[in-house]
């Protein structure tokens, strides 16, 4: 049998021993909590530093994408005035716009013109188209984007305007193709 040890001994063993692992956690904590605060605020730093240069990088080539947009339009319309120019002088360019003549386009699909609407405007701009064709925009039923669009172009075909509703959108839009 084991030599007994009275109680109050004991207790003081427990307590003697807490104390040695509480000064040991205490310890570590001293040693590695400060490095590690450290090296959590250096990499948030970092971190937040990146985060303001991509949002430099991201603005810069948003400007940059307006600019280009712009020089690009002023380019296809030096390219029509060019192409009016040679056209009138009796000659035939030989590079010149995609779209068919006059009276030789392709009939066009409600559904993909409808969906290309939706893609390419917002509300308020389909709103705006109508208007643009004279159309009360709340002859226009629908409160989403798409439901507005279909509905556009069902009333534009019912009052045979449709070749008009595609020409707006392509002075608005004049990057785009209906695809």
């Amino acid at each position: 049998m084991p030599p007994e040890i009275p109680v109050a001994e004991g207790a003081l063993a427990i307590l003697a021993t807490i104390a040695v692992i509480g000064a040991a956690v205490a310890w570590m904590a001293h040693v590695y909590l400060p490095a590690n605060v450290r090296k959590w605020n250096r990499l948030t730093m970092e971190l937040s530093d990146r985060l303001a240069t991509l949002e430099n990088d991201r603005q810069r080539d948003h400007t940059e994408m307006q600019r280009l947009r712009i020089r690009l339009t002023e380019l296809e319309i030096g390219v029509r005035v060019l192409i009016a120019q040679v056209k009138r002088l009796g000659e035939s360019p030989d590079w010149g716009d995609d779209a068919p003549p006059p009276g030789d386009a392709a009939p066009v699909d409600n559904m993909v013109l409808h969906r290309n609407i939706a893609a390419l405007f917002d509300v308020d701009e389909i709103d705006d188209l109508a208007f643009r064709l004279g159309i009360p925009p709340d002859e226009i039923e629908g409160k989403r984007r798409d439901t507005r669009a279909r509905n556009l172009v069902l009333y534009a075909d019912r009052r045979e305007r449709v070749d008009e509703l595609v020409e707006l959108v392509r002075q608005l839009r004049p990057e785009w193709r209906m695809q």
